[in-house]
């Protein structure tokens, strides 16, 4: 079997937060969402637009996911865009309480920078890490510079100011 890319944000939580590419689809999906469990993952973040998921066949993510007792939650972002700032906040406020529990969480796009970069950077700037900061622990773990793109980038500091509303 071989396993997922996962690359765990070792400096942070006792390195419970991961950012990852997508599954692979088809006959490896289940493999995958195993492979998630026997990782120890609790929850996995889809930020996949509906049309993503049907393009790259992972309909039956949240359903093997919940087989797996794996909690999936999806949170659909435009590719190379941002969110709004209040609903980032709600997930990003309940994510952090499940990580301050002690459960695992892993967070996906497609190729597992621009997006995901984006929410786990707000996780880590939501518990009080700078932005700088917080792309340069996030990109050690995934060896590649997140986000993606300069919106993405800039968004993370506007972020921060609204958070401090």
């Amino acid at each position: 079997m071989l396993l997922p890319d996962i690359y765990w944000i070792k400096d942070f939580l006792e390195g419970n937060l991961a950012i990852m590419p997508k599954p692979r689809s088809n006959e490896w999906l289940e493999d995958e969402i195993q492979a998630f469990n026997n990782q120890g993952i609790n929850l996995v973040v889809c930020l996949l637009t509906t049309h993503e998921i049907y393009e790259l066949e992972l309909q039956k993510e949240k359903t093997l996911c919940e087989r797996y007792q794996i909690e999936y939650i999806s949170f659909p972002i435009v590719d190379r865009s941002v969110p709004s700032f209040l609903e980032t906040k709600t997930l990003v406020d309940y994510l952090l309480c499940q990580l301050k529990e002690g459960k695992k969480v892993a967070v996906h796009c497609r190729a597992g920078i621009g997006r995901a970069g984006l929410i786990t950077a707000s996780i880590l700037i939501r518990f009080g890490i700078e932005p700088k900061h917080a792309c340069q622990l996030i990109s050690k773990a995934r060896k590649i510079q997140i986000p993606e793109t300069d919106e993405q980038q800039r968004w993370l500091f506007h972020f921060k100011d609204y958070l401090k509303k």
